[in-house]
Protein backbone atom coordinates (compact mmCIF):
# COMPACT_ATOMS: atom_id res chain seq x y z
CA UNK A 1 0.00 0.00 0.00
CA UNK A 2 2.52 2.52 0.79
CA UNK A 3 4.52 1.45 -2.23
CA UNK A 4 1.89 2.62 -4.51
CA UNK A 5 0.94 5.31 -2.77
CA UNK A 6 4.52 6.04 -3.06
CA UNK A 7 4.18 5.67 -6.91
CA UNK A 8 1.29 7.26 -7.93
CA UNK A 9 2.78 10.48 -5.59
CA UNK A 10 5.54 10.52 -7.90
CA UNK A 11 4.21 10.31 -11.21
CA UNK A 12 1.96 13.04 -9.71
CA UNK A 13 4.73 15.09 -9.27
CA UNK A 14 6.48 13.99 -12.39
CA UNK A 15 3.13 15.28 -13.99
CA UNK A 16 2.98 18.48 -12.02
CA UNK A 17 6.85 18.64 -13.41
CA UNK A 18 6.24 18.35 -17.06
CA UNK A 19 2.98 20.95 -16.97
CA UNK A 20 4.86 23.66 -15.06
CA UNK A 21 7.63 23.01 -17.94
CA UNK A 22 4.83 22.75 -20.77
CA UNK A 23 3.97 26.13 -19.28
CA UNK A 24 7.18 27.71 -19.29
CA UNK A 25 8.17 26.69 -23.05
CA UNK A 26 4.86 28.41 -24.02
CA UNK A 27 6.02 31.58 -22.22
CA UNK A 28 9.44 31.22 -23.81
CA UNK A 29 7.76 30.32 -27.06
CA UNK A 30 5.54 33.16 -26.33
CA UNK A 31 8.43 35.45 -25.57
CA UNK A 32 10.44 33.98 -28.56
CA UNK A 33 7.26 35.27 -31.04
CA UNK A 34 7.30 38.48 -29.71
CA UNK A 35 10.95 39.33 -29.99
CA UNK A 36 10.96 37.91 -33.61
CA UNK A 37 7.85 40.59 -34.01
CA UNK A 38 9.56 43.14 -33.12
CA UNK A 39 13.22 42.75 -34.62
CA UNK A 40 10.52 42.39 -37.84
CA UNK A 41 8.86 45.23 -37.00
CA UNK A 42 12.52 47.11 -36.53
CA UNK A 43 13.74 45.49 -39.77
CA UNK A 44 10.76 46.47 -41.61
CA UNK A 45 11.46 50.15 -40.14
CA UNK A 46 15.39 49.84 -41.22
CA UNK A 47 14.75 48.47 -44.49
CA UNK A 48 11.93 51.82 -45.10
CA UNK A 49 14.39 54.22 -43.96
CA UNK A 50 16.96 53.03 -46.45
CA UNK A 51 14.86 54.19 -49.21
CA UNK A 52 12.89 57.08 -47.94
CA UNK A 53 13.23 60.65 -48.76
CA UNK A 54 9.82 62.36 -48.13
CA UNK A 55 9.53 63.75 -44.85
CA UNK A 56 5.72 62.92 -44.58
CA UNK A 57 6.69 59.14 -45.89
CA UNK A 58 8.90 58.70 -42.92
CA UNK A 59 6.59 60.27 -40.28
CA UNK A 60 4.19 57.98 -41.25
CA UNK A 61 5.63 54.84 -41.36
CA UNK A 62 7.98 55.59 -38.19
CA UNK A 63 3.99 55.98 -36.46
CA UNK A 64 3.03 52.53 -37.63
CA UNK A 65 5.88 51.01 -37.46
CA UNK A 66 6.55 52.05 -33.49
CA UNK A 67 2.83 51.55 -32.56
CA UNK A 68 3.02 48.23 -33.48
CA UNK A 69 6.45 47.27 -31.88
CA UNK A 70 5.30 48.82 -28.92
CA UNK A 71 1.86 47.00 -29.14
CA UNK A 72 0.56 50.63 -28.56
CA UNK A 73 -3.01 52.09 -28.88
CA UNK A 74 -1.51 54.87 -30.55
CA UNK A 75 1.50 57.11 -31.74
CA UNK A 76 2.24 60.65 -31.75
CA UNK A 77 5.10 62.86 -33.38
CA UNK A 78 6.22 66.62 -32.81
CA UNK A 79 8.09 67.96 -35.15
CA UNK A 80 9.62 71.41 -34.42
CA UNK A 81 11.56 73.24 -37.56
CA UNK A 82 11.78 76.93 -35.67
CA UNK A 83 9.56 78.10 -32.60
CA UNK A 84 6.73 79.47 -34.67
CA UNK A 85 6.94 76.69 -37.08
CA UNK A 86 5.69 73.07 -34.92
CA UNK A 87 3.89 69.93 -36.35
CA UNK A 88 2.01 67.32 -34.74
CA UNK A 89 1.44 64.43 -36.25
CA UNK A 90 -0.71 61.12 -34.80
CA UNK A 91 -1.65 57.48 -35.92
CA UNK A 92 -4.21 56.55 -35.51
CA UNK A 93 -5.28 60.23 -37.06
CA UNK A 94 -6.99 62.58 -34.78
CA UNK A 95 -7.39 60.16 -31.64
CA UNK A 96 -5.49 62.45 -29.44
CA UNK A 97 -6.04 66.18 -28.47
CA UNK A 98 -2.77 68.49 -29.62
CA UNK A 99 -2.88 70.77 -27.00
CA UNK A 100 -1.97 67.75 -24.32
CA UNK A 101 1.07 66.48 -26.80
CA UNK A 102 2.33 69.94 -27.08
CA UNK A 103 2.38 70.00 -23.29
CA UNK A 104 4.23 66.49 -23.01
CA UNK A 105 6.64 68.17 -25.49
CA UNK A 106 7.24 71.21 -23.33
CA UNK A 107 7.58 68.79 -20.34
CA UNK A 108 10.16 66.85 -22.46
CA UNK A 109 11.80 69.90 -23.40
CA UNK A 110 12.19 70.76 -19.75
CA UNK A 111 13.82 67.05 -19.09
CA UNK A 112 16.13 67.26 -21.87
CA UNK A 113 15.64 63.20 -22.81
CA UNK A 114 13.31 60.03 -22.62
CA UNK A 115 10.36 59.66 -20.43
CA UNK A 116 7.97 57.11 -19.88
CA UNK A 117 4.63 58.39 -17.69
CA UNK A 118 1.90 56.49 -15.55
CA UNK A 119 -1.02 57.92 -14.49
CA UNK A 120 0.53 57.70 -11.06
CA UNK A 121 3.12 60.05 -12.01
CA UNK A 122 2.46 64.08 -10.98
CA UNK A 123 4.76 65.60 -12.85
CA UNK A 124 3.28 65.09 -16.11
CA UNK A 125 -0.54 65.66 -17.03
CA UNK A 126 -2.43 62.57 -18.38
CA UNK A 127 -6.02 63.49 -19.66
CA UNK A 128 -9.05 61.79 -20.62
CA UNK A 129 -8.74 58.05 -21.75
CA UNK A 130 -4.50 58.09 -21.41
CA UNK A 131 -2.98 55.79 -19.27
CA UNK A 132 0.48 56.01 -19.64
CA UNK A 133 2.98 57.09 -22.72
CA UNK A 134 6.50 56.86 -23.34
CA UNK A 135 8.18 60.32 -25.01
CA UNK A 136 11.62 60.04 -26.90
CA UNK A 137 13.71 63.03 -28.09
CA UNK A 138 13.70 63.62 -31.84
CA UNK A 139 17.53 65.43 -31.80
CA UNK A 140 18.70 67.17 -34.64
CA UNK A 141 21.99 69.65 -34.41
CA UNK A 142 22.64 68.90 -30.97
CA UNK A 143 19.19 70.28 -30.14
CA UNK A 144 15.37 68.80 -29.75
CA UNK A 145 14.00 69.31 -32.23
CA UNK A 146 10.23 67.09 -31.58
CA UNK A 147 9.76 63.38 -29.95
CA UNK A 148 7.84 60.75 -30.72
CA UNK A 149 5.95 58.16 -28.62
CA UNK A 150 3.12 55.50 -27.84
CA UNK A 151 -0.01 55.91 -25.95
CA UNK A 152 -1.48 53.09 -23.66
CA UNK A 153 -0.30 50.02 -24.11
CA UNK A 154 -2.24 47.49 -25.42
CA UNK A 155 -2.04 44.25 -22.86
CA UNK A 156 -0.13 45.24 -19.58
CA UNK A 157 2.25 47.99 -18.80
CA UNK A 158 5.11 49.68 -20.37
CA UNK A 159 8.15 48.06 -19.40
CA UNK A 160 11.52 49.38 -19.26
CA UNK A 161 12.78 47.43 -22.56
CA UNK A 162 9.97 49.15 -24.67
CA UNK A 163 11.22 52.86 -23.22
CA UNK A 164 14.85 52.03 -24.70
CA UNK A 165 12.87 50.75 -28.12
CA UNK A 166 11.07 54.37 -27.83
CA UNK A 167 14.22 55.82 -27.67
CA UNK A 168 16.06 53.88 -30.69
CA UNK A 169 13.06 55.00 -32.73
CA UNK A 170 13.88 58.49 -31.68
CA UNK A 171 17.33 58.29 -32.36
CA UNK A 172 16.54 56.32 -35.72
CA UNK A 173 14.32 59.28 -36.88
CA UNK A 174 16.49 61.83 -35.75
CA UNK A 175 19.57 60.97 -38.11
CA UNK A 176 16.84 59.85 -41.21
CA UNK A 177 15.28 63.34 -40.67
CA UNK A 178 18.93 65.27 -40.91
CA UNK A 179 19.50 63.30 -44.10
CA UNK A 180 16.06 63.83 -45.44
CA UNK A 181 16.54 67.70 -44.84
CA UNK A 182 20.04 67.66 -45.98
CA UNK A 183 18.80 66.27 -49.27
CA UNK A 184 16.59 68.51 -49.74
CA UNK A 185 18.85 71.43 -48.85
CA UNK A 186 20.80 69.87 -51.89
CA UNK A 187 17.86 69.86 -54.27
CA UNK A 188 16.89 73.38 -53.53
CA UNK A 189 20.77 74.25 -53.88
CA UNK A 190 20.72 72.62 -57.23
CA UNK A 191 17.72 74.17 -58.28
CA UNK A 192 18.91 77.78 -57.18
CA UNK A 193 22.38 77.26 -58.97
CA UNK A 194 20.47 75.82 -62.15
CA UNK A 195 18.21 79.03 -62.16
CA UNK A 196 21.34 81.36 -61.32
CA UNK A 197 23.01 79.57 -64.23
CA UNK A 198 20.04 80.55 -66.37
CA UNK A 199 19.12 83.87 -65.41
CA UNK A 200 23.27 84.79 -66.23
CA UNK A 201 22.92 83.01 -69.66
CA UNK A 202 19.89 85.56 -70.57
CA UNK A 203 21.52 88.63 -68.89
CA UNK A 204 24.48 87.33 -70.88
CA UNK A 205 22.71 87.42 -74.22
CA UNK A 206 21.38 90.94 -72.92
CA UNK A 207 24.90 92.55 -73.66
CA UNK A 208 26.11 92.79 -77.17
CA UNK A 209 28.01 89.73 -78.05
CA UNK A 210 30.17 92.04 -80.26
CA UNK A 211 31.15 95.83 -80.96
CA UNK A 212 29.79 97.41 -83.84
CA UNK A 213 32.14 98.80 -86.74
CA UNK A 214 31.35 102.71 -86.22
CA UNK A 215 33.46 105.04 -88.93
CA UNK A 216 35.97 107.04 -87.23
CA UNK A 217 36.08 104.95 -83.70
CA UNK A 218 37.64 101.75 -82.63
CA UNK A 219 35.59 100.15 -79.62
CA UNK A 220 36.23 97.59 -76.70
CA UNK A 221 33.72 96.33 -74.22
CA UNK A 222 33.27 93.59 -71.76
CA UNK A 223 31.44 93.38 -67.84
CA UNK A 224 32.26 90.26 -65.25
CA UNK A 225 29.63 89.88 -62.46
CA UNK A 226 30.76 89.42 -59.01
CA UNK A 227 28.22 86.86 -58.70
CA UNK A 228 26.15 84.87 -60.94
CA UNK A 229 24.15 87.82 -61.74
CA UNK A 230 25.16 91.06 -61.64
CA UNK A 231 23.60 94.82 -61.83
CA UNK A 232 25.93 96.24 -64.60
CA UNK A 233 25.07 96.58 -68.26
CA UNK A 234 26.28 98.14 -71.35
CA UNK A 235 24.75 98.46 -74.85
CA UNK A 236 25.57 100.20 -78.50
CA UNK A 237 22.46 101.24 -80.81
CA UNK A 238 23.72 102.59 -84.94
CA UNK A 239 21.89 103.95 -87.53
CA UNK A 240 22.39 105.90 -90.10
CA UNK A 241 24.72 108.69 -88.92
CA UNK A 242 24.04 108.23 -84.95
CA UNK A 243 26.13 105.77 -82.78
CA UNK A 244 24.51 106.38 -79.07
CA UNK A 245 26.16 103.93 -76.44
CA UNK A 246 25.18 103.57 -72.73
CA UNK A 247 26.63 101.86 -69.31
CA UNK A 248 24.47 101.54 -66.59
CA UNK A 249 25.21 100.32 -62.69
CA UNK A 250 22.43 99.10 -60.73
CA UNK A 251 22.97 99.56 -56.81
CA UNK A 252 23.39 96.49 -55.02
CA UNK A 253 24.20 92.68 -56.46
CA UNK A 254 22.31 90.01 -56.90
CA UNK A 255 19.02 88.45 -58.21
CA UNK A 256 17.02 91.93 -57.83
CA UNK A 257 20.16 94.25 -59.45
CA UNK A 258 19.79 91.88 -62.05
CA UNK A 259 16.34 92.30 -62.68
CA UNK A 260 16.26 96.00 -62.51
CA UNK A 261 19.50 95.62 -65.21
CA UNK A 262 17.56 93.88 -67.47
CA UNK A 263 14.66 96.86 -67.22
CA UNK A 264 16.97 99.44 -67.70
CA UNK A 265 18.54 97.93 -70.92
CA UNK A 266 15.49 97.27 -72.08
CA UNK A 267 14.09 100.48 -71.55
CA UNK A 268 17.00 102.56 -72.93
CA UNK A 269 17.06 99.93 -75.96
CA UNK A 270 13.22 100.43 -76.46
CA UNK A 271 13.99 104.21 -76.98
CA UNK A 272 17.04 104.01 -78.98
CA UNK A 273 15.53 101.57 -81.12
CA UNK A 274 11.96 103.79 -81.48
CA UNK A 275 14.59 107.02 -82.08
CA UNK A 276 18.03 106.56 -83.04
CA UNK A 277 18.61 110.39 -83.47
CA UNK A 278 17.62 110.92 -79.50
CA UNK A 279 19.38 112.86 -77.68
CA UNK A 280 20.92 111.88 -74.29
CA UNK A 281 19.62 113.86 -71.58
CA UNK A 282 16.03 113.15 -73.29
CA UNK A 283 16.82 109.27 -73.08
CA UNK A 284 18.29 109.48 -69.32
CA UNK A 285 14.71 111.80 -68.53
CA UNK A 286 12.50 109.03 -70.51
CA UNK A 287 14.04 106.35 -68.33
CA UNK A 288 13.82 107.61 -65.24
CA UNK A 289 10.62 108.73 -65.56
CA UNK A 290 9.90 105.14 -67.10
CA UNK A 291 11.54 103.45 -64.22
CA UNK A 292 11.21 106.25 -61.19
CA UNK A 293 8.27 104.23 -59.28
CA UNK A 294 10.34 100.49 -59.26
CA UNK A 295 13.15 101.43 -58.50
CA UNK A 296 11.80 103.67 -55.53
CA UNK A 297 9.73 100.53 -54.30
CA UNK A 298 12.59 98.77 -53.68
CA UNK A 299 15.14 102.02 -52.60
CA UNK A 300 17.55 100.61 -55.39
CA UNK A 301 18.83 103.25 -58.31
CA UNK A 302 21.39 102.94 -61.04
CA UNK A 303 23.66 105.59 -62.20
CA UNK A 304 23.98 105.52 -65.93
CA UNK A 305 25.98 107.47 -68.59
CA UNK A 306 24.57 107.73 -71.92
CA UNK A 307 26.31 109.12 -74.97
CA UNK A 308 25.65 109.59 -78.81
CA UNK A 309 28.50 110.11 -81.60
CA UNK A 310 28.07 111.66 -85.12
CA UNK A 311 30.05 110.28 -87.33
CA UNK A 312 29.70 113.08 -89.97
CA UNK A 313 31.31 115.51 -87.14
CA UNK A 314 32.72 113.37 -84.78
CA UNK A 315 30.80 115.15 -82.01
CA UNK A 316 30.06 113.51 -78.56
CA UNK A 317 27.11 114.42 -76.74
CA UNK A 318 26.19 112.92 -73.31
CA UNK A 319 24.49 113.17 -70.30
CA UNK A 320 25.78 111.31 -67.02
CA UNK A 321 22.71 110.61 -64.38
CA UNK A 322 25.18 110.02 -61.14
CA UNK A 323 27.44 107.61 -62.50
CA UNK A 324 31.69 107.65 -61.55
CA UNK A 325 34.41 107.12 -63.50
CA UNK A 326 34.02 108.40 -66.86
CA UNK A 327 37.77 108.92 -68.10
CA UNK A 328 38.21 110.99 -71.67
CA UNK A 329 41.83 111.76 -72.37
CA UNK A 330 42.59 113.59 -76.06
CA UNK A 331 45.32 112.38 -78.12
CA UNK A 332 49.21 112.63 -76.11
CA UNK A 333 47.47 114.73 -73.16
CA UNK A 334 46.04 114.40 -69.81
CA UNK A 335 43.60 112.58 -68.94
CA UNK A 336 40.34 114.07 -66.55
CA UNK A 337 37.20 113.20 -64.94
CA UNK A 338 34.14 113.74 -67.15
CA UNK A 339 32.04 114.99 -63.66
CA UNK A 340 27.90 113.78 -63.25
CA UNK A 341 26.05 116.80 -63.31
CA UNK A 342 22.56 114.63 -62.70
CA UNK A 343 21.68 112.27 -59.82
CA UNK A 344 20.94 108.38 -60.46
CA UNK A 345 18.26 107.11 -61.60
CA UNK A 346 15.45 106.92 -59.51
CA UNK A 347 16.57 109.17 -56.52
CA UNK A 348 14.30 112.00 -57.65
CA UNK A 349 11.10 112.46 -60.21
CA UNK A 350 13.79 114.35 -62.30
CA UNK A 351 17.52 113.34 -63.33
CA UNK A 352 18.49 117.17 -63.11
CA UNK A 353 21.43 116.35 -65.25
CA UNK A 354 22.84 118.27 -67.85
CA UNK A 355 23.28 117.57 -71.59
CA UNK A 356 27.30 118.15 -72.74
CA UNK A 357 29.54 117.66 -75.59
CA UNK A 358 33.28 117.02 -76.74
CA UNK A 359 34.95 116.17 -80.09
CA UNK A 360 36.65 112.91 -80.20
CA UNK A 361 39.21 113.22 -82.58
CA UNK A 362 41.76 110.77 -83.81
CA UNK A 363 43.68 109.16 -80.93
CA UNK A 364 41.61 110.48 -78.10
CA UNK A 365 40.36 108.14 -75.60
CA UNK A 366 36.62 107.79 -73.80
CA UNK A 367 36.85 105.01 -71.02
CA UNK A 368 33.33 104.27 -69.14
CA UNK A 369 33.98 102.44 -66.21
CA UNK A 370 31.68 100.92 -63.19
CA UNK A 371 33.19 101.29 -60.14
CA UNK A 372 33.85 97.45 -59.15
CA UNK A 373 37.49 98.57 -61.16
CA UNK A 374 38.53 101.47 -59.18
CA UNK A 375 37.20 99.87 -55.37
CA UNK A 376 38.93 96.31 -56.28
CA UNK A 377 40.23 95.75 -53.51
CA UNK A 378 44.07 93.45 -52.44
CA UNK A 379 44.51 91.23 -49.43
CA UNK A 380 45.38 94.66 -47.68
CA UNK A 381 42.31 95.70 -48.01
CA UNK A 382 43.20 98.87 -49.97
CA UNK A 383 41.56 99.98 -53.11
CA UNK A 384 42.95 100.18 -56.49
CA UNK A 385 41.52 103.82 -56.61
CA UNK A 386 41.69 106.43 -59.45
CA UNK A 387 45.39 107.30 -60.88
CA UNK A 388 45.58 103.42 -62.26
CA UNK A 389 42.39 104.43 -64.61
CA UNK A 390 44.21 108.12 -65.72
CA UNK A 391 47.77 106.25 -66.45
CA UNK A 392 46.05 103.29 -68.57
CA UNK A 393 44.16 106.27 -70.30
CA UNK A 394 47.11 108.40 -71.01
CA UNK A 395 48.85 105.18 -71.76
CA UNK A 396 45.84 104.59 -74.66
CA UNK A 397 46.19 108.21 -76.13
CA UNK A 398 50.10 107.86 -76.33
CA UNK A 399 50.60 107.78 -80.36
CA UNK A 400 53.59 105.70 -79.72
CA UNK A 401 51.85 102.74 -77.91
CA UNK A 402 49.85 102.64 -81.34
CA UNK A 403 47.07 101.06 -78.36
CA UNK A 404 43.75 99.98 -80.07
CA UNK A 405 40.75 99.85 -77.68
CA UNK A 406 41.08 96.27 -77.08
CA UNK A 407 44.64 96.79 -75.97
CA UNK A 408 43.29 98.91 -73.84
CA UNK A 409 40.83 97.01 -72.01
CA UNK A 410 43.05 94.54 -71.38
CA UNK A 411 45.31 96.65 -70.05
CA UNK A 412 42.76 97.53 -67.60
CA UNK A 413 42.19 93.96 -66.47
CA UNK A 414 45.53 92.82 -66.25
CA UNK A 415 45.62 95.94 -64.07
CA UNK A 416 42.93 94.94 -61.83
CA UNK A 417 43.62 91.62 -61.28
CA UNK A 418 47.24 92.37 -60.68
CA UNK A 419 46.25 94.77 -57.97
CA UNK A 420 43.60 92.20 -56.38
CA UNK A 421 45.95 89.10 -56.69
CA UNK A 422 43.88 85.95 -55.37
CA UNK A 423 41.37 88.91 -53.93
CA UNK A 424 37.58 87.22 -54.50
CA UNK A 425 35.88 90.05 -56.70
CA UNK A 426 33.58 91.76 -54.43
CA UNK A 427 31.58 94.25 -57.54
CA UNK A 428 31.20 93.79 -61.18
CA UNK A 429 32.99 95.16 -63.32
CA UNK A 430 32.29 96.56 -66.40
CA UNK A 431 34.12 98.59 -68.88
CA UNK A 432 33.60 100.30 -72.06
CA UNK A 433 36.82 101.77 -74.12
CA UNK A 434 36.20 104.25 -76.81
CA UNK A 435 38.77 105.11 -78.94
CA UNK A 436 39.06 107.93 -81.97
CA UNK A 437 40.55 106.53 -85.44
CA UNK A 438 41.14 108.08 -88.50
CA UNK A 439 37.98 108.11 -90.39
Amino acid sequence: MNTTTSAEDTIAQLQNQIAQLESDVDLITGELVARQDELVTLYNLAQAYSSILSEDDLINITLRQMSELLRSESSFLVLSRTSENITTHQFPHNTLDEALIMRWYASLKVHGRDVMITSDDTQFPLLGDVDAIIAAPIVMEKKIRGMVGVVNKKHGNFSAPDRKKAFAVGEQISSQLECIILHEQILAQARMQSELDLARRVQHSLLPQGVPNITGLDLAAGSTSAREVGGDFYDFVAKDQQFVFALGDVSGKGMSAALLMAMSRTTVRNLTARDATVCPLDLLETVNNSLYDDFSDVSMFATMFVGAYNTQTRKVQYANAGHSPVVYCPANGKARMLEATGVPIGVFEATLAEQEELILNAGDVLMIITDGFPEAENKKGELMGYDILFEIAEWGANPDHNASAELIYQRMELAVTNFSGDTAQTDDQTLVVIKGNAA
